[in-house]
């Protein structure tokens, strides 16, 4: 079984040292977040037909973005 080690001085490389620490859970918020916006559009019947093409929008930006930058919510 393959092994990566990755090493970071805590001082020097804080950032990089907590999203490398945390990066699961970015990507947890992240598919919750598309989750909530998903479950607006398809049962908030409240919803205006204007508020749920933005909410739409929004999901769509999210993954362009993600995307953009070699990363999927799944």
């Amino acid at each position: 079984m393959a092994k990566v080690i990755l090493e970071f001085d805590p001082i020097d490389d804080r950032d990089e040292l907590h999203a490398a620490i945390n990066g699961s859970k970015y990507a947890l918020a992240f598919y919750e977040l598309d989750q909530h916006l998903r479950s607006e559009v398809k049962y908030n019947d409240n919803l205006s037909e204007e508020v749920a093409d933005a909410l739409d929008e929004i999901r769509n930006k999210i993954r362009e973005i993600l995307h953009d930058n070699g990363l999927t919510i799944e």
